[in-house]
């Protein structure tokens, strides 16, 4: 559920959650009475709770809730930079504070974390497989076999289906050595054993280019040895990539 005044704030999220195959309920409050009564209609799964609303604190409501003992987490989104309001906000009992303007990814992140649904990335392997495998691949490119590594965040919403679509498109496209995970349910993580970055770049691409639509998708490629002797130089080598790919408006970009 999102509890937000800034209609042009809720339709995004709307758009991006549906996205990813979750049901979202837009609520624009006029009271704490509102917000408590959407919430025992719909019981969601998490709430997105906008601090400063229409002649209210988000914290009024959210205290309301509690006192009804409705249990889901919520997230708190607020413009306001003061530490004292997060403060107040965690002290009531939020999960998490998020401030405007916000990382979708990262909103979507906490969701995960807080609820442990992934939407349609549930069926892939997790983090912690991710990492393990990479360990596996880094410690064989150091006996000359190289390894490519990339990590791909969906940036706007795409036409149909989520980040968990891609990733099966993904890994149709690619070798059948690849190994594509859910980082963290905000982004992929795209194993290529045996490939050097320039074929891992020009296979990533290709299968991107079939199954997102352009600007939907940014990559950040990496390779060991070229960029980094263990898994986790591998890894922020990969992130850093990425985060140019995002800021450069560029499909992939590979670290230097």
């Amino acid at each position: 559920m999102v509890v937000e005044d800034e209609r042009d704030i809720a339709t995004f999220l709307r758009a991006y959650f549906r996205a990813s195959g979750k049901e979202v309920i837009h609520v624009d409050p006029t009271s704490p009475d509102e917000v408590a009564n959407a919430v025992a209609a719909h019981r969601p799964t998490c709430v997105l709770l906008d601090l400063k609303l229409r002649g209210f604190s988000g914290l009024e409501a959210f205290r309301q809730m509690r006192d009804a003992g409705e249990p889901m987490p919520v997230i708190v989104v607020t413009a306001d930079a003061n530490p004292a309001t997060e403060e107040a906000a965690l002290d009531a009992g939020v999960v998490a504070v998020v401030r405007k303007p916000f990382s979708v990814d990262e909103l979507c992140r906490l969701v995960a974390h807080h609820t442990g649904d992934l939407g349609d990335l549930g069926d892939l392997d997790g983090p912690a497989a991710l990492q393990s495998r990479l360990a596996d691949e880094v410690a064989k490119a150091r006996n000359r076999t190289p390894v490519s590594f990339a990590l791909v965040r969906m940036v706007t919403p795409p036409a149909s289906g989520g980040l968990g679509s891609v990733a099966r498109g993904v890994q149709g496209a690619l070798p059948a050595s690849a190994f594509v995970a859910n980082n963290d349910g905000g982004e992929l993580g795209v194993i290529l054993p045996g490939v050097s970055v320039e074929a891992a770049e020009a296979a990533l691409a290709e299968a991107l280019g079939t199954v997102a639509a352009p600007g939907v998708v940014r990559a950040g490629l990496a390779s060991c040895p070229n960029h980094a002797a263990d898994r986790d130089e591998l890894y922020m080598a990969a992130d850093a990539a990425l985060a140019e790919a995002c800021d450069a408006k560029r499909l992939i970009a590979v670290a230097v």
